[in-house]
C-alpha cells in the first residue's frame, strides 16, 4: 500500500484475515494534514509524521502508534509538538501504555501547556495520569478506565486545578 496525496505519503500494508481480523504495519509522513483534511471536506493546517501497527490474535485487537508533529490546528483547536507512543494491547479492554504529550494544546483562549497524559495498564484496566499547566498553574488528574461488559468506566481518583488563579 502506497498513498501520496500532495507530498503527505502513507505506506506499508494492511490486510483482514477471513474473520475480518485486521493486521497492518503503516508508516506516514503527512507534512500537511490540510490536504487530508479536504479529501473529507474539513480544514486543518498542520504536520504529523509516524506509524502505526496492528495486529490481531482471537478477535482482540491491539495497537502500536509512535506519532509526532510540529503542530496540528483546526478552528480553534491547536495542538503543538504532539508526541505520542501509545500501545493498546486490547482495544475493546481499553488496555494502554504509553504518553501522550504536547507543548501546548488550546481551544480558544483556553491553553494548556506542557501536556503529559500516561496510560499503564493494569490486570484489569488502565491507570491514567494527567500532568498540565493551565494559567501556570498545574492541572492534575489521575484515575482508570475498565471496560467491562460493553460499558465503560471511567473512575477519577484525583483531580486538581486553579484555573484563572482561583483556589
Amino acid at each position: 500500500l502506497t498513498a501520496d496525496i500532495g507530498g503527505n505519503r502513507l505506506t506499508g500494508n494492511a490486510e483482514f484475515s477471513p474473520t475480518l481480523e485486521p493486521t497492518a504495519a503503516l508508516t506516514f509522513d503527512f507534512p500537511n494534514v490540510g490536504l487530508l483534511a479536504e479529501l473529507g471536506g474539513q480544514k486543518a493546517e498542520g504536520d504529523l509524521k509516524g506509524s502505526l501497527g496492528v495486529s490481531s490474535d482471537s478477535g482482540r485487537i491491539a495497537l502500536k502508534l509512535l506519532a509526532t508533529g510540529g503542530s496540528i490546528h483546526r478552528d480553534t483547536l491547536a495542538i503543538v509538538k504532539p508526541d505520542i507512543d501509545v500501545t493498546i494491547s486490547d482495544l475493546n479492554a481499553l488496555a494502554a501504555n504509553g504518553t501522550i504529550k504536547a507543548e501546548g494544546v488550546s481551544a480558544g483562549t483556553n491553553k494548556l501547556a506542557g501536556l503529559s497524559l500516561g496510560f499503564t495498564k493494569q490486570q484489569n484496566h488502565t491507570d491514567f495520569d494527567l500532568d498540565a499547566a493551565y494559567d501556570g498553574n498545574p492541572v492534575l488528574a489521575a484515575g482508570n478506565i475498565e471496560a467491562q461488559d460493553g460499558t465503560i468506566h471511567l473512575n477519577l481518583d484525583r483531580f486538581s486545578a486553579s484555573p484563572r488563579n482561583i483556589p
